[in-house]
């Protein structure tokens, strides 16, 4: 029989694992790690999509930036937003 830690209700137990117990128990370790690669897959996956979404708005952002310079060049009424903008390139 192999002996195995458990915590349970905050208490540390030893328990001793049967054959079969132990089988399955080595099984389950091994299925884990079978599927870490495709669990990581999803993961970096995850995270290229993020960062997608992350450069659309940031391209959306410098987009609606430069129509708003331009408006000011051209001379347009003055946007709430423009006006906001005027400032900040004040203050630079």
């Amino acid at each position: 029989m192999a002996k195995r830690l458990r915590v349970r209700n905050g208490v540390t137990e030893i328990i001793n694992y049967t054959p079969e117990e132990q089988a399955q128990y080595d099984a389950e370790i091994a299925q884990a790690l079978a599927d870490r690669p495709a669990i990581d897959a999803e993961i970096e996956e995850g995270n290229k999509e993020q960062a997608l979404l992350d450069q659309g708005r940031l391209l959306w952002i410098i987009e609606t930036l430069l129509g708003e310079i331009e408006a000011i060049r051209r001379g347009d009424p003055v946007t709430q937003r423009a006006q906001a903008l005027r400032n900040r390139i004040n203050n630079l």
